[in-house]
């Protein structure tokens, strides 16, 4: 499974309490995810996924856009252009790879942690 697609599955689940989940919230935890993940470790894996500009912010998606899309065409997420729902295939796979695979649920508990950190923070 790609990078993108990989981290779009937990990041998904790991917001699943809402009932719907916008997609511009969804981006931008996978964004603080990644650059904090790039500046922890020094890995520089990310760099070509989201292109920066000083003057609006972020300004490429377009690999998380296509995961998305993929997600949504396997059933995994139902979508609109701003709002995204999880569907219950999307919560079995993902329970299923993290019991089968303990790197998966490595991911997927410090994404949940990392999640809950900044849904703590109030968006003003």
């Amino acid at each position: 499974m790609e990078k993108e697609k990989y981290l779009l599955t937990l990041f998904i689940y790991a917001l699943k309490r809402k009932e719907t989940i916008s997609i511009n919230t969804l981006f931008r935890c996978v964004y603080i995810y990644m650059v904090a993940i790039d500046y922890l470790y020094g890995t520089n894996d990310f760099k070509q996924e989201i292109v920066i500009d000083s003057t609006i912010g972020v300004g490429e998606y377009s690999e998380l856009y296509a995961a998305l899309k993929e997600l949504n065409s396997e059933g995994y997420i139902s979508s609109t252009d701003v709002i995204l729902t999880v569907n219950p295939i999307l919560t079995q796979f993902i329970e299923e790879l993290a019991d089968s695979s303990t790197k998966a649920r490595k991911d997927l508990n410090s994404i949940m942690y990392f999640v809950d950190i900044l849904s703590s923070y109030s968006e003003d």
